[in-house]
């Protein structure tokens, strides 16, 4: 994970003019544009994480060296592992307590108007509690799968569907925000386990949708039930 340095310290910032955020976009491209020439041949990119200014790249020796001694680079940290984990579930957090009560705006604290961005497995979205569809006007409104840069994030795990359902699964028994809606992002794989610059981008993802640099289409909540170990 390659870090650069850029004359702002934060990306994405609350209201930004356009014309700001515009200028963050030709740094950051150019930026990493001169550092991607610097490259071997063996050498190449992965993710674009402009939440913490930087890229995800397989590099060798030889352009690590090259990245160590350029003053565009502020740090390169290895890329390691995470894996699924499972703590929480909805009576230990007491979240029946609240259904009843009301928001400012009258309604319900059940989650309505919200989005839960799941950073997973994946989803099973065909699951009825889980809305039974993917896309505009299902429970799962949308979503990537950054494991296999597809843009179907089905679980092959079903971690991330046990997940989706605790935090907002309608249906026999619900879950904590039953009438949110869910962005499915798959960064692990179906063994459970996935790369640190996989979950990035799935933050990323979470934080601006549609890549256009502006997080505006943010989700409201982003859950990672997930844990690592560095050794």
């Amino acid at each position: 994970i390659i870090q650069f340095n850029l004359p702002y310290d934060q990306f994405y910032e609350k209201a930004e003019s356009r014309a700001k955020k515009g200028e963050k976009v030709k740094a950051f491209q150019a930026t990493k544009k001169s550092i991607v020439k610097s490259f071997s041949k063996i050498s190449k990119t992965g993710h674009e994480l402009p939440i913490i200014n930087a890229i995800s790249a397989e590099i060798d020796n030889s352009t690590l060296q090259k990245l160590k001694a350029s003053p565009m680079v502020k740090k390169v940290t290895l890329d390691r592992k995470a894996h699924t984990l499972l703590d929480e579930s909805v009576d230990q957090i007491h979240a029946r307590d609240v259904w009843s009560y009301l928001d400012s705006n009258g309604e319900t604290l059940t989650g309505k108007g919200q989005t839960i961005a799941i950073i997973d497995s994946g989803v099973d979205y065909t699951h009825a509690d889980l809305g039974g569809c993917l896309g505009s006007g299902c429970k799962v409104v949308g979503g990537y799968d950054f494991v296999s840069a597809a843009p179907d994030p089905m679980d092959d795990n079903g971690h991330g569907t046990h997940v989706a359902a605790t935090a907002a699964g309608k249906g026999l028994l619900n879950g904590i925000a039953p009438d949110a809606h869910i962005l499915a992002i798959k960064v692990m794989d179906s063994d459970g386990f996935g790369s640190y610059s996989d979950i990035l981008a799935g933050i990323q993802y979470a934080i601006d949708p549609n890549n256009d640099g502006s997080s505006d289409d943010h989700a409201d909540v982003i859950n990672m039930s997930l844990g690592s170990s560095v050794g």
